[in-house]
Order: structure tokens, then C-alpha cells, then sequence
């Protein structure tokens, strides 16, 4: 560090002054100021370093001085005094210290202070005073400096305390405060508080700042003082507190009561006795049950409630609220009003859209007097309203469309009572109004009756249409005529303001001849009501046109047309709307249901894909959403998967909505599943669905869009079919399984049931495979009747109901010999057949050709009829079809998918015609009579008469092995000859004699094998030529055939030609004036991979066939079968028809007829294809309505039925009519049978037994 100028001056000065004292004697320059460095001596007279002690100056002798002041002193304050200690001066001047002088300032009278040594006590002192005490020694030399304490504080009292705060309590307060800011000096020892103007005083301890007064009077203002303490004394008092009234909380409120009202009560009660010293500033009062609270002021003295619960018993607890708080409670009791109770003794009566509800009143009327009843009636939503001595009401203006759930209800000041369900009841019906009758001309046959009907609720309406021909009075119902655009007899719409229908009348079949005052009457009815009637007078010309064809037998429907599909089941219904039955049948085919829409005349429009895929082999239908729609139900069970519950719901037109699916179980191993029951069980109006299965019976309730509920399950021990009605006559509907054994499920309202089992219905090794119920022996009971198979028979059961839901024993009604393996394929059903207004039961079995009609007696037992119906025939339904007024039968077929539609018991006419038959006039009256083979024993013809009968002429011997026939004037005469192909390898001809006999036979050629021939004048010489087809000998196993011409020489014989053509296989020939030149061409059909192939030959005059080409149709595949040329559509053109046993199309294999329109060439236009259904086969031309038209006939032989293409303009057809015809329909001869005119059909020809269709 370098020193500063400072530093060094001072350094210099110190030097200088050692040396001029004489001191030191400075050896060098590291002499110094002590303390000193080792080897260095302290002077310590001089207080420096020298390097050789005798340097250092000898002490002067002492001289005596005054000491110096004392040193330390200190002052200790105490209570009015104060203790002062010192240290001795650092100088005592030279001389010993002989004591000490202690001055105070200021000098209190009184005032002693005692010195001792070094210390001194001052006493009489004033406390909290502030003192200056001044200290000095003295020796010989006198008094010294003296030293002073200023400014010593003397301890005192402590300050008053503050921020008394004051807490009031029952006759007492709790104060709190702050300690004092000044403790005076010392500590504080305690407190003393003191109430005014009560003059209570408490001490308190120093440590804690609060005390409770105690012993002063509730409601009394009291102010609060608190002084502090210390060792000095006690403090000035504290200000004041805030006053504060010492209190507590009130006592209870008096006289608390309750007063109820409706949903109130008006609580009440007076002040307490004891206020607790404090004003009431309030009350609660408090509801139990339900805790509402409620607070008033303190000079209120009663609360109300309201929005209690009705009839219920309430408490209400009443606090006095001061300031303190809440007093204990004073209890209240009171109970509301109730509703009152449920009429009683209620009975319905319907009226004319109307309700009449009588009741009593309840037996409560909950506490206070009833203000009237309330009846509604529900969909409807009508309601009336009376007054409470009131005891019946009656709803106006009610719909009798659905049935209504009357509610009844009585009514006081606090509200609406119980709903009291008064049963469902569905109010009659107003009568229909036929408010406008009109005959509408038209062409042909069929005329058209347009009506309105009128009715407020639009409630379905059946019609009669009657006409008295002749005008005398006598009506007699009209026959309806076909159609799918008109509306039918059934359950037709109505409206409040009128709906339009129109009635297609088969006028030609009731009125054929003119009538000048014919008189229509349409009745239109509402069940239950007074029928409405309006009668039309019209003259009507003759007509010789038919309105529709229609033949004396079964129409058949097939479904689905794909003949490579299979139907399942069918269920009957309009699903339409438009008052016609209709049938719903379910199939293999996509998408598993179908539509056939009722014409009215007992047959169906082809059927309508619903655009649905709705799976389950057994269907019922119902209005399961009560749209006025029908709906679909299936029950389907997929083995080892589960059983479902399938619904699709309606639409207008007989459309169906996407199926909703309904899981009833899972697994399972059921190979046949039971028909579901739709029926109202509930009596609600909307029915709910049953399915038995195995040992489990489902009962369902419809919710929406097609799913369902399950509102019950049971075990059903019958496992069988479910069968509904009300069985033990309780008025409430009941279900019953039939199977094996009989159970009941009787019903207990609510869709509960009591399962009680009845018995065995069948034995050990029999079964139970159908069943129905209704009332046989009409005693008003619904009865059973059942299926029962064993190891050798079938038996058809009936069991009686004994009126309370027992039944008596098994009564055999029917029985024949089991005659397949699979007897389950077949089923039971019950209907009015005969009119007569009892139970018929109808019977079909797969395995056997007929339908059994068991016709009731009335008394439970029946006559049996058998009736011929077709082949595989297993599922039967039952309506009127024809809008005959009588139920006819529908019958499915399962394995050749055709409907059959059964009317008024008619069955096919059965002829022995023969095989192989053919018309002509064999006896010269000018009408057709038909020859046939017998067998081997040779030709028949049977001659036709006016009378409709038949006279048999032959047989006339012809060699063995008749293959075919054709009919003409072989040999130049004036009689029909016969012409025989045999398997003798000849032809022979048997000449016509003129009355229906022939000459022995002629062997014309021999040599050949022939299969086929046909006859015409090929070269123009008016004799007959034949072409024949001959099998070649030297065929092998893959036969082929030559096609040979026959000249005819005009005299009965015969040239053979040459071959025209060989061909691995022909199926027809055929000869017609394809050129338009006068003579015979030939047409030669084969099958030509993928359809067919026509070999055209033109005949020549030279007597010879030239080929002209070979014509096969585009884009067509037909298994072809047989061959028409005919000029079908009048047009100067030989038109070619085509029936194929099978076409192929995008959709499936169908049977029908491919039409080919010729031209000019001859060239052909191929036309609309005609499906069938099933195979095609036999072709004939007839005009069979009377348009003038020529008709097209086609047979099918697998689907043993005749029908009729009926001709329209432009060569168009209109839908086809089929009809049931005998097993083994190949061929159909139109002829007149009774000379009238009218067209009768003989179909057949490859059985001894054939079918005569007349026109109805």
C-alpha cells in the first residue's frame, strides 16, 4: 500500500517528536511506536520501541489529580425508583477513589438516594417520570468528571386495553380485547372488566385477553370497561364497548295448528312466552315429508303451503327466530284432501256411434265432496264431462271403425281420481248411403255399375249387386266379372264425403239375351246396420260377345312362375283394398313372397313380386299397426340356428315395408315350424301374435314398423299348432295348442294366462298335424277338430267343447289309408262352404289328387265329399273368390307352384274321350264330333248333339300301337276319313261311312316307322298329301329320323316320296299356306340348341317339297314341344305358334308360347313371349269370347291346365285365364259341343280320360 501525503506528515512529526524528547535516540530508522517487534524494548513511559532499554526515561513521581469520570454506568429502573451501578474511573487522579456523588434531575421531594460502592439506589421517585442521573468520583484531589444518563423512564400503569369487542350470552357477555399499547414498563398481571350499568366486575389473568361477566339480565343494554394491571397498579379504564344486550334464543312458538286445503295447508301458531330477551325477528316453518321450508317476518303468525302431495299426512315444525337464532320446534299435524276413489259398478252399452257408461260413485271421496266424472273414450279421444250426481253419460259422434277404451273418472277439488278402465267397446256402426247408381256402356260382354258410397266413419262396406232380368221382381245376384282396376264386394272403402267404385258386371253371362226394363240393384251394407239399397232400370241390347272367358272349373295361378323355384305356404286376405281376396304366397324363389291379386271371378293376376325379402315357411296375416292395411307374419326356423318371427307391414296396393325381425330363440332343432296366430286377445282392437313351437308358446305384441314385444312365455307341453277363441266362455280370449296333447292357456285378462293341460289328443306313435277350431254343433262353443296320422292311416278328429273350455273324446269323422311316407304335408281348414251357416271342415294331402269336404251337420258331425284337385295339393285357404257370396277354396300345390281356386263344389267333367283325339264332322251334320284311340283296341269317335250329350261309335279295329290320327277326305269323298299311324311300321286308313262309322281298315304303306305325321294339299289338286316322320332302322342307340312325303292320288292311297330331310329328332310337323299360293307348305320343328329351328318347305304343284330355309328365333331359350299354324290375327298370314316346356329367362325357367306374326317371304316377327308358369304343350286357335277373334289355346301337362290367350288388336293378347284340367293334358279340341254356338274344350289325349270344360 503506498502511504498518502498524510500518512507520511504524521510519520514525520512523530519522529521529530521523539527526538526533540530525548526519548529515543534513533540508532536507524526502524525505531518505532510500541507495541514492539522481538529484540526491541517498550518505553512505557514514552510508549515507543528502542533497541536498548536503558534508553527508555525514569517515571516522574505522581502528582494528585481529580479522578475521572466513572466508567459503565448503568440505571435500572424500578417501581418509583430506579438502581444504578458503575465501574471506577479509568484515572483516580493520583490518589485513591473516596466515593461517589449521585445528582437526579429533577429532584422529587421525598426523594433518598443511597450510594453503596459502586452502586446506588434512588427511592421516592414518581412512576412514569423521566430522570437525568449524573455520576462522579472524588479522591483528594476533589470531585471528578462526572458522567450522566439522560431520559430514564420510570415503570408506570399500563395503558387502557382496546378493541373491546363484547359477545352477548344468556344473562352474560364474553368480552374480548387488545392488550394495552403500553404495558407501563412491566409486565401485565391481569385485567379487571366491569359490566355497567349492572357494576358486575371480573378479574382476568394477564395472559389471555377475554373474560366473561356473568349474572346480568337478558335484555338489558350493557356496556363493557376493562383496566390492565401491572406491578405498578392498575391501568385507566378502557372506553366503553358497544352496548349489547345479553340474550338466547327464544322459547317455542305457542298454540302451533294446521289448517288443510286442496294441495295446502294453512299453518298458525302465537308468539312464545319467552322471546329470550331479544326481539322475534322471524319464523320457519318446515313440511315434512318433502322439507319445504318457508320464513316470515317476526309479526306474522301463520304460513300457507301449497303444491302438497295430495292425501298425505303432514307435519310442520314452527321455530322462533331472534337474533340468537331458531327455538326448538312447536309441531303442527294436518293431512290434505285425496282424490277420490274409482267409480264402481260400470257398464257400457254401445249405441249408433255412440256410448252409454253407467257407474256409481266411489266409495272415497277423498275428504271432500266430488265436482263431477269425466268419461273418454279412447283413440277417439271423445269426452264428457257431468256433474257429480250425475250416474251415467253417453259419448256422441263416436268412430265404429276401431273400438274404444272407455276410461271413467271422478273428479273433487283436489283433482281427477283412478282411471277407472271401463272395458273396450266399439260403438255400431251408421249405415252406409248408396248415394249414385250408374250403368256405364261399354263393348262386349261386361258392363260397368259406378257407385258411390257415403258413410261418417268410413266403415267398410260389403255390396250385393242383384238384377231382375225381366223386370218381374225376381233379382238374382249378378255375377262380377273379372278385373284388378275395379273394385270388388268385400269390405270396400267408404268415406264422410263419398268414395267412387265401380262394379264390373259379367252382364253376358246373367242377361246374354236384349231386355228392355232389366232392373240392377245394388245393396250396400255395413255389418251390423241397416242395408241401403238403390235400384237402376236400364234396357240392354243383346250381346254376342262373352265379357270374359271363364270355363266350369278350377282357375289356376301359378307362383312363382319359375318353374325351378318351390312354394311353401299361402295366407289369404285384401291386401289390396280393393274388396277382392287376395293371396300372399311364400316360395324359394327371390324374394320369397308374392302377391296374387284377387280378379273377383275366382282367378288371380299373375303374381307381383312384393319387392320384399320375407323368409318363414308359414304365414298369417292381420292388421297388426290397425292401418286398415294388411299385414305379413312368417315364422321361420333355421335349424340348429334359432326360431325368428318375420313382419312386414303393409302398404296400399298390396306392397309390402321392409321386414323387421323378431329373435324368439336361439338353436333348436325343429324341422317344421306351426302357423302363427294373429288374433286379438287383449280385445283392444289390435291383435297380437302366438307362436307354439316345440314346447314353447310365444305371445307377442306388436310395437311398431313390424317389431314385436314379448309379453309372455309358456311352456307348452302339446307342442303344436295354437289355435285362439274364447274356449271356456268367460268372455275373455284364450289360446289353445294343439298337439300331441291338448293344452289351454285361458286367458285372465291383461295377456295373462292360466296353462292347464287337458289330456292326450293322440297316441304314442301318432301325430298331430293339423288343426282348427270353431263351433260344430252350434251351441255357441268353439270346438277342435285335428289332423291325426299314424303308422297306417289318416284321421280327421273332432272334439266338442263341453262349454267351460273341457273337451269330450275324439269323434272319427274321416279316415283313409296312409299312402306316403311324409304325412306331415297336409292340412285341415274350416269354412261355410254349402251356405247353410254351419262349419264345414276341408282336408288336402299331398299325396292324394282330391280335397275332402267334410260338410257340417250342425250337430258336430258330417257328411264326406271327395272331390278331384290336382296333383301335390297341400295347403288350402278359404274365402269367396268369385264374389259368389259363398267361399270357395284356394289350394296351393307345393311342388308344381300352381293356386287352384275350388268354386261352388264344381269339379272337371270327366269323359272317357280316349287318347290321341281329334274333331271333325264324322257324321255330316255340320258340327264337330271327336275320334280317339282305345288303347289297342282301335278307334272311337264320339258324335256330338244338341241335347250337350254324346253318342259313342266304335271302336273300329285298327293295328296295334296308335301313335297318332289325323282326320280328312282322304279319298276324294264327301265323308271325313281317319287316317292311323302305328308302331307296326304301317299307316292305315279307315274311310268315313257318313254317320260317325268307318269302314274296316286299310294298310296304305308298311315298311317304315313312323312317329308323327300331318296331312295337306301340297301340289293344289284338292287331294290330301301326308308327311310323315319314319325312324331309319340303322339309327343304333342315337336314333334320327327322315322326314317322307305321301302323295295323295285323290282315291285313299298313296305315292311315297323322297326324303325330305333327316334330323336326330323332330317334335311336330305342320302344314299351312305359308306362301299364300294355294297350297300346303310344311314346317318341320326340332330342337336346336338353345331354342328351336323351323325347317320351311314350299309345296310345289308338281307335287314336291321344296326346302325354302330353316328360321330359328334370336335370343330365345325354348324347349319346344308342339307347333300351331293358324292365322291368328286375320291378317292373310299363316302365323306359327311355339310351345315351350321351358324357357330360360333372367329370372327363371318359365313354361308358355312363343308367338311369330308371319310376313311376306314367309318371314316371321317374333312376339311377346306368353309365359305359363308351367310347361306347355297342346295348341289350338278358337274365337272363344265372340269378338270375332281367333283365341290361342295352350295345355300343360305338368301343370294340368288348359288356358286361354284371348286375342286383342294389333295381334296382342290379353293376361292369359287358366283353367284345371285332368292329369295329362296334352292336347286341347275346341268344339261346340251342344250346336250353339259356344265353345266347349276338350283336354287330354294322352289318357283314357279327359276334361270337358264348359263355359260358365
Amino acid at each position: 500500500m503506498t502511504p498518502t501525503k498524510s500518512s507520511r506528515a504524521l510519520l514525520l512529526l512523530l519522529s521529530a517528536w521523539l527526538i526533540t524528547t530525548g526519548c529515543i535516540n534513533p540508532v536507524n530508522e526502524g525505531e518505532r511506536p510500541c507495541p514492539c517487534a522481538a529484540g526491541w524494548t517498550c518505553c512505557p513511559e514514552e510508549q515507543v520501541c528502542v533497541a536498548d532499554a536503558t534508553r527508555c526515561r525514569l517515571p516522574k513521581p505522581p502528582t494528585a489529580s481529580a479522578p475521572s469520570a466513572p466508567r459503565a454506568v448503568e440505571v435500572t429502573p424500578a417501581v418509583r425508583a430506579a438502581t444504578l451501578g458503575w465501574s471506577a474511573p479509568e484515572h483516580d487522579g493520583g490518589g485513591p477513589i473516596t466515593g461517589y456523588q449521585v445528582d437526579v434531575d429533577p429532584i422529587e421531594v421525598g426523594m433518598v438516594v443511597a450510594v453503596d460502592g459502586l452502586t446506588a439506589e434512588v427511592t421516592g421517585l414518581r412512576a412514569g417520570a423521566t430522570y437525568r442521573f449524573t455520576v462522579a468520583a472524588r479522591n483528594v484531589a476533589g470531585v471528578g468528571a462526572s458522567v450522566s444518563v439522560a431520559s430514564v423512564r420510570l415503570p408506570d400503569v399500563p395503558s387502557a386495553p382496546v378493541g373491546l369487542a363484547v359477545e352477548r350470552g344468556d344473562g352474560q357477555v364474553r368480552v374480548t380485547w387488545q392488550r394495552p399499547p403500553s404495558d407501563g414498563g412491566l409486565p401485565i398481571t391481569g385485567y379487571v372488566v366491569t359490566a355497567h350499568p349492572r357494576g358486575v366486575s371480573v378479574a382476568a389473568d394477564g395472559v389471555e385477553a377475554t373474560a366473561v361477566v356473568p349474572e346480568l339480565v337478558n335484555g338489558e343494554a350493557t356496556t363493557v370497561t376493562v383496566r390492565a394491571l401491572n406491578a405498578v397498579g392498575a391501568g385507566p379504564e378502557s372506553a366503553p364497548s358497544a352496548p349489547v344486550v345479553p340474550a338466547r334464543r327464544p322459547g317455542p312458538p305457542a298454540s302451533a295448528a294446521a289448517a288443510p286445503g286442496v294441495r295446502s295447508m294453512s299453518v298458525s301458531w302465537k308468539a312464545p312466552d319467552d322471546s329470550g330477551g331479544l326481539p322475534i325477528t322471524g319464523y320457519v316453518v318446515t313440511a315434512s315429508p318433502g322439507g319445504a321450508r318457508q320464513e316470515v317476518d317476526g309479526a306474522t303468525t301463520s304460513a300457507a303451503f301449497t303444491s302438497l302431495d295430495d292425501d298425505t299426512a303432514y307435519t310442520f315444525d314452527v321455530v322462533a327466530v331472534n337474533a340468537l337464532g331458531e327455538s326448538a320446534a312447536a309441531a303442527a299435524a294436518g293431512l290434505t284432501p285425496g282424490l277420490p276413489g274409482a267409480p264402481r259398478d260400470v257398464e257400457a252399452t254401445p249405441g249408433v256411434r255412440s256410448l252409454t257408461v253407467k257407474w256409481s260413485p266411489p266409495a272415497l271421496d277423498g275428504r271432500v265432496p266430488l265436482t263431477g266424472f269425466t268419461v273418454t273414450a279412447q283413440p277417439s279421444g271423445v269426452s264428457v264431462d257431468v256433474g257429480p250426481d250425475a250416474r251415467e253419460a253417453t259419448l256422441e259422434d263416436i268412430p265404429s271403425t276401431k273400438a274404444q277404451t272407455l276410461t271413467l273418472t271422478a273428479r273433487n277439488a283436489v283433482g281427477v281420481g283412478p282411471v277407472l278402465p271401463a272395458g273396450t267397446v266399439r260403438a255400431r256402426p251408421a249405415p252406409v248411403e248408396v248415394t249414385r247408381l250408374e250403368l256405364i256402356p261399354e263393348e262386349g260382354g261386361c258392363r260397368h255399375l259406378s257407385y258411390d258410397l257415403r258413410q261418417p266413419d268410413g266403415e267398410h262396406a260389403n255390396i250385393l249387386v242383384e238384377v231382375d232380368t225381366d223386370g218381374d221382381g225376381f233379382f238374382t245376384r249378378a255375377t262380377q266379372a273379372g278385373a284388378t282396376m275395379f273394385s270388388g264386394l268385400l269390405r270396400l272403402t267408404t268415406s264422410a264425403q263419398g268414395i267412387q267404385h265401380i262394379f264390373r258386371w259379367n252382364r253376358a253371362r246373367d242377361v246374354p239375351g236384349a231386355t228392355e226394363a232389366a232392373r240392377v240393384r245394388l245393396t250396400a251394407t255395413v255389418p251390423g246396420t241397416v242395408p241401403s239399397m238403390r235400384t237402376l232400370t236400364v234396357a240392354l241390347p243383346a250381346t254376342p260377345r262373352r265379357c270374359e272367358v271363364d270355363y266350369d272349373s278350377s282357375r289356376v295361378q301359378w307362383v312363382p312362375e319359375d318353374s325351378s323355384r318351390t312354394a311353401y305356404d299361402m295366407t289369404s286376405g285384401d291386401f289390396t283394398g280393393d274388396g277382392k281376396p287376395d293371396l300372399m304366397v311364400s316360395h324359394s324363389g327371390s324374394p320369397g313372397i308374392s302377391l296374387l291379386k284377387g280378379m273377383g271371378n275366382g282367378g288371380f293376376d299373375r303374381p307381383v313380386t312384393s319387392h320384399t325379402t320375407l323368409t318363414g315357411q308359414k304365414l298369417s296375416s292381420g292388421d297388426l299397426n290397425q292401418d286398415g292395411v294388411l299385414d305379413l307374419v312368417a315364422v321361420d326356423v333355421v335349424q340348429g340356428t334359432g326360431l325368428y318371427l318375420h313382419a312386414a307391414l303393409g302398404v296400399y296396393g298390396g306392397l309390402l315395408q321392409a321386414p323387421m325381425t323378431t329373435p324368439l330363440r336361439s338353436g333348436g332343432f325343429s324341422y317344421r315350424s306351426t302357423t302363427p296366430l294373429v288374433r286379438d286377445l287383449d280385445g283392444d282392437g289390435a291383435p297380437e301374435v302366438v307362436v307354439a313351437q316345440d314346447s314353447e308358446l310365444y305371445v307377442l305384441r306388436h310395437t311398431a314398423h313390424g317389431a314385436f314385444t314379448e309379453v309372455g312365455r309358456y311352456f307348452a307341453a302339446a307342442g303344436g299348432q295354437a289355435l285362439g277363441g274364447d274356449f271356456d266362455q268367460d268372455g275373455l280370449r284364450d289360446v289353445l295348442v294343439v298337439g300331441r296333447s291338448l293344452q289351454a292357456f285361458y286367458g285372465r285378462g291383461l295377456l295373462a294366462f292360466t296353462p292347464v293341460w287337458l289330456g292326450d289328443m293322440a297316441g304314442l306313435m301318432e301325430s298331430v298335424i293339423s288343426a282348427v277350431s270353431a263351433d260344430f254343433n252350434g251351441d255357441g262353443a268353439p270346438d277342435i277338430a285335428a289332423t291325426v296320422t299314424t303308422d297306417l292311416e289318416v284321421r280327421i278328429e273332432v272334439r266338442l267343447n263341453d262349454g267351460t273350455g273341457r273337451f269330450g273324446t275324439s269323434q272319427v269323422v274321416h279316415r283313409y289309408d296312409r299312402q306316403g311316407w311324409d304325412e306331415s304335408r297336409n292340412q285341415l281348414t274350416t269354412a261355410d262352404l254349402d251356405g247353410n251357416g254351419t262349419q264345414d271342415l276341408i282336408h288336402v294331402n299331398w299325396w292324394r289328387d282330391v280335397v275332402s269336404l267334410l260338410l257340417g251337420q250342425g250337430d258336430g258331425t258330417f257328411t264326406v265329399q271327395e272331390r278331384p284337385c290336382g296333383r301335390y295339393q297341400e295347403r288350402v285357404v278359404a274365402a269367396d273368390f268369385d264374389g259368389s257370396g259363398e267361399a270357395d277354396l284356394g289350394l296351393l300345390s307345393v311342388e308344381s307352384r300352381s293356386v287352384r281356386v275350388l268354386q261352388n263344389f264344381e269339379r272337371p267333367h270327366r269323359i272317357e274321350a280316349g287318347d290321341e283325339f281329334l274333331t271333325a264332322d264324322f257324321d255330316g251334320d255340320g258340327w264337330d264330333d271327336v275320334a280317339s284311340v282305345v288303347g289297342d283296341s282301335g278307334v272311337q269317335v264320339h258324335l256330338t248333339r244338341a241335347t250337350g250329350g254324346m253318342v259313342r261309335k266304335g271302336p273300329f279295329l285298327a293295328p296295334r300301337g296308335m301313335l297318332d290320327i289325323v282326320a280328312g277326305r282322304f279319298d276324294a269323298g264327301p265323308t271325313v276319313d281317319l287316317l292311323v299311324l302305328t308302331l307296326t311300321q304301317s299307316l292305315t286308313l279307315l274311310r268315313g261311312n257318313g254317320d260317325g262309322t268307318f269302314a274296316p281298315g286299310e294298310s296304305l304303306v308298311s315298311g317304315f316307322r313312323p312317329i308323327k305325321m300331318a296331312a295337306g294339299d301340297i301340289d293344289g289338286d284338292g287331294d290330301l298329301d301326308v308327311v310323315f316322320t319314319d325312324r331309319r332302322p340303322d339309327s343304333g342307340e342315337v336314333p334320327s329320323y327322315d322326314v317322307r312325303l305321301l302323295r295323295g292320288a285323290g282315291d285313299g292311297t298313296f305315292t311315297v316320296g323322297a326324303v325330305l330331310a333327316t334330323h336326330s329328332a323332330v317334335q311336330a310337323l305342320a302344314m299351312g299356306d305359308m306362301s299364300k299360293d294355294g297350297r300346303a307348305d310344311l314346317l318341320v320343328l326340332r330342337r336346336v340348341h338353345p331354342a328351336f329351328e323351323l325347317g320351311i318347305y314350299h309345296g310345289r304343284a308338281d307335287g314336291t317339297l321344296a326346302k325354302e330355309r330353316d328360321y330359328s328365333p334370336f335370343g330365345v331359350t325354348c324347349s319346344a314341344s308342339e307347333l300351331l299354324v293358324h292365322d291368328l290375327n286375320a291378317d292373310g298370314h299363316m302365323d306359327v305358334f311355339v310351345s315351350c316346356e321351358r324357357v330360360t329367362t333372367g329370372t327363371g325357367a318359365v313354361g308358355g308360347v312363343l308367338p311369330l306374326w308371319g310376313m311376306d317371304g314367309p318371314w316371321f316377327n317374333p312376339r311377346v313371349f306368353q309365359p305359363m308358369g308351367a310347361g306347355a304343350r297342346g295348341l289350338a286357335a278358337r274365337d272363344i269370347d265372340g269378338d270375332g277373334r281367333q283365341d290361342l289355346l295352350v295345355t300343360s301337362q305338368s301343370g294340368d291346365a288348359l288356358c286361354a290367350f284371348t286375342s286383342e288388336e294389333f295381334g296382342d293378347f290379353q293376361e292369359r285365364a287358366c283353367f284345371e284340367a285332368l292329369p295329362q293334358a296334352n292336347i286341347v279340341l275346341p268344339l261346340d259341343l251342344e250346336h250353339d254356338g259356344i265353345t266347349e274344350l276338350l283336354v287330354g289325349g294322352a289318357s283314357p280320360h279327359a276334361t270337358l270344360l264348359r263355359p260358365r
